[in-house]
């Protein structure tokens, strides 16, 4: 069973691989470890800096991480028999979304796009939760870490 070392150590390596695939430990491990470092990292700025800078170490952190958790995402969904690109419609709806609010075009639309990009989001995680599919799939061999 892959443990939170392997799985962290195992996303920076595989930095921006979206081919193949990732067990659940992998891309569970790797979501623990971003969302506790971007509390921590979170803390320290608002101890450090009482009015919010611009990018502060989480904001840095977060441009760091963000490839890595994009191509986890990719290769968990091949794992479980669905295309990779998949992954990204909750980041489009997301990036859609923000972007009509900050624009002050949201109204009847807003809110519809707003439902649909968190029943993306929930949708994401439920298949992220399936097991893997066993033996080869059309993404590869099945993965022997994790």
């Amino acid at each position: 069973m892959m443990g939170p070392k392997q799985a962290v150590t195992a996303c920076f390596q595989d930095y921006a691989k979206f081919r193949g695939r990732a067990r659940r430990p992998e891309f569970w491990w790797w979501m623990v470890f971003v969302a506790l470092s971007q509390f921590c990292l979170g803390s320290f700025d608002d101890a450090f800096w009482p009015s919010p800078p611009q990018v502060g170490l989480s904001g840095m952190f977060f441009a760091f991480a963000y490839v890595p958790g994009i191509a986890v995402r990719f290769r968990r969904f091949q794992d479980v028999g669905y295309p990779g690109w998949l992954s990204l419609i909750p980041d489009v709806l997301g990036t859609a979304w923000f972007t009509i609010a900050a624009l002050g075009l949201g109204g009847l639309y807003g809110a519809m796009l707003e439902f649909v990009y968190l029943a993306s989001g929930a949708l994401m995680i439920f298949a992220c939760a399936l097991p893997s599919r066993a033996g080869k799939n059309r993404y590869g061999e099945e993965p022997l870490r994790g």
